[in-house]
């Protein structure tokens, strides 16, 4: 990375079930024989058929997931709903690097006439600074609580350092609530109600510490809870994961919580608002949000609220016609007074045509339904880090 660069282009999306494994191939429900508009009556074609359509549509969208990864320009991404390391690797080998690599042979040329042309000699570490500009060499996916195997994590251009808090419990971080007794705990094969020894992240929040141009930044990219089977009964559990990102930051910073360079990126699987507004119950009562927690006080800000209202979303769920944002860049306060006039970009080009409110152009392929580069579109930020 450029010591002359005064900024990081930071980034987070949810890749939607990058999986290495036919995750959902065979678990379509039994009495359901149709792939594509064709019927199959023998068990084994039809279970065939599932599995090689299955493969043929990841290949699509895995294209486009790399198209909409690569359009940020990010120097780090925090990412969601990764299977694990292999899937990652296998991911960034086959498709996103593929979109780098003609990048970095025209740069490489343009050093190397260069220096040619200036009388000197070839020097490896100039071509070799260029695929650090560019690769990105520190990937790094830790196992998590989740019971389908989707997991946070990072990819980096710059050295990255990552804690894992997937162990920590509700009693440890001392944000149990009595709300969440109703809850049962089924993973790893479990069915038994949850209780306060029990984990809190439903995946994890990764720690990741590197520094850029001499300077500390700590990012924590999470994944809450679904809204499944909605949002009311589900948001005391994203309130509890909540809690725990905010007291696992006092935790590290203290005092100098206000004054340290942190982000909080992810999914948060809630909102604030939609287009702007409050959401609001049928009495007219404003409904709260499992989140807001981490903005209160002023403890963090969600700078994609400098975007315009209806120009916030990063999620479009076609059931209720909705565009909500879900994905949030949570900077602490140090971080928000140093960059006052930026403005988050998001990556919508990946997005189906059903999202008809956006206008702008599309990745080749994309369809109105599917293939898609994800559910979720990817949001970035270039930032001073003071």
């Amino acid at each position: 990375m450029p010591e002359h660069r005064r900024t990081l282009r930071i980034a987070t999306f949810n890749v939607e079930n990058l999986f290495s494994r036919l995750a959902f191939a065979d678990d379509a429900p039994a009495d359901d024989r149709t792939i594509g508009n064709y019927q199959f009556d023998d068990p084994g074609e039809l279970k065939l058929a599932r599995r090689i359509i299955e493969a043929a549509a990841s290949d699509d969208a895995r294209q486009l997931t790399a198209l909409a990864l690569n359009a940020t320009r990010a120097d780090i991404v925090c990412l969601q709903e990764v299977d694990n390391r292999e899937a990652l690797d296998h991911f960034y080998q086959r498709y996103l690097k593929r979109l780098i690599e003609p990048m970095v042979a025209a740069e490489k040329r343009q050093v190397r006439a260069e220096m040619l042309r200036a009388g000197q000699g070839v020097n490896p570490d100039a071509l070799y600074a260029v695929d650090r500009r560019h690769y990105y060499d520190w990937r790094v996916v830790v196992d998590g609580n989740d019971g389908r195997g989707i997991d946070v994590g990072v990819i980096s251009r710059l050295p990255v350092s990552v804690r894992t808090h997937a162990h920590r419990t509700f009693q440890e971080l001392d944000v149990w609530n009595e709300d969440l007794r109703g809850w049962r705990d089924k993973s790893g094969g479990r069915d038994r109600r949850l209780g306060p020894n029990d984990r809190v992240f439903m995946r994890d929040c990764l720690e990741i510490d590197l520094r850029f141009n001499g300077r500390p930044l700590t990012l924590y990219t999470v994944h809450f809870k679904s809204m499944h089977p909605n949002r009311d009964f589900t948001r005391s559990y994203r309130r509890a994961e909540a809690l725990a990102v905010k007291r696992i930051i006092t935790e590290r910073f203290g005092e100098r919580t206000a004054d340290a360079n942190w982000i909080i990126c992810g999914d948060l699987n809630d909102y604030t608002e939609i287009d702007g507004m409050p959401v609001v119950d049928d009495n007219g009562r404003v409904v709260p949000s499992g989140v807001d927690v981490l903005t209160d006080s002023g403890f963090a800000e969600n700078i994609v609220r400098r975007r315009a209202p209806e120009d916030r979303w990063t999620t479009y769920h076609g059931a209720e016609d909705q565009y909500a944002q879900l994905d949030a860049m949570l900077l602490s306060p140090a971080l928000a007074r140093a960059n006052t006039d930026v403005v988050p970009e998001i990556i919508r080009m990946g997005q189906p045509w059903r999202a008809v409110r956006y206008q702008g152009p599309r990745f080749p392929r994309v369809g109105w339904d599917r293939p898609k580069a994800s559910d979720h579109c990817p949001v970035v930020c270039e930032l001073v880090i003071p």
